[in-house]
């Protein structure tokens, strides 16, 4: 049965058997009361809690129940499912273009949620990059050094590869740390730390924006709470920023 098919057999149900549809209001709140029920049953099941007595296991019983509703409220309102469906399909692709999805801590057998996982805060490679950066601006016996810590994280991911001492400096160090620390939130400040101007681009989310930000664009630093004001009546608000 297609979805089309399913919102004609609804409407002709209710119109055969139900005489009429509930008022769309009223049909918003048995949804909301069907999906109460199928919250009930995935909790006893898959949550903390356990069947009581006299309670089925009737996931697909539940989930039916949630779909008639879904189909009710929109034949009353006109929405043709599929289509809807599909539109919303094409837009999670973002118009067929291609979208990459950071999945960098995926758990032990790959399907654990990442919120699950320990988060990794600081790990031996970030240690590598920060001598290898280190040993770039100190320069002498300490760039040979961080020539080598940098060329063990690169190596690491392709053994063919190799970085010169030619090519050792601070923008191929930062660069490797934006391939390596990827969304673990280190771009940002690092390139402000060492500043450099961050070129943000609009993408999918934010077509068309284009913005340079330098590491004394005022909105680098939060401004102080106002509440702390009260407590400390002359203390100065970050520049860019108004008490009130």
């Amino acid at each position: 049965m297609t979805l089309e098919e399913a919102q004609k057999q609804v409407d002709q149900w209710v119109k055969t058997y139900g005489v009429r549809y509930f008022s769309e209001l009223t049909n918003m709140a048995v949804l909301t009361e069907e999906v109460g029920e199928l919250a009930r049953v995935m909790a006893r099941k898959y949550g903390d809690q356990s069947f009581k007595e006299g309670e089925k296991d009737n996931i697909e019983e539940e989930i039916a129940d949630v779909l008639w509703v879904l189909l009710c409220i929109a034949n009353q309102t006109g929405v043709d499912v599929t289509a809807a469906l599909q539109k919303s399909m094409e837009k999670n692709v973002y118009n067929k273009n291609d979208v990459w999805w950071l999945k960098k801590w995926p758990g032990t057998d790959a399907t654990t949620p990442s919120f699950e996982n320990n988060y990794v805060i600081f790990r031996l490679s970030e240690v590598y990059l920060n001598a290898a950066e280190a040993g770039v601006k100190i320069g002498g016996a300490s760039a040979v050094k961080g020539l080598n810590y940098l060329n063990a994280i690169v190596q690491r991911a392709n053994p063919a590869k190799e970085v010169t001492a030619a090519e050792y400096t601070l923008d191929r160090v930062l660069e490797e740390r934006s391939k390596e620390l990827i969304g673990e939130g280190h771009r940002f400040f690092d390139m402000l730390r060492n500043g450099k101007t961050i070129v943000r681009k609009g993408g999918y989310h934010l077509p068309g924006i284009v913005e340079e930000i330098d590491w004394d664009y005022y909105k680098c630093v939060l401004p102080i709470p106002t509440d702390q004001f009260t407590f400390s009546p002359d203390m100065e608000q970050n520049p860019g920023y108004t008490k009130n």
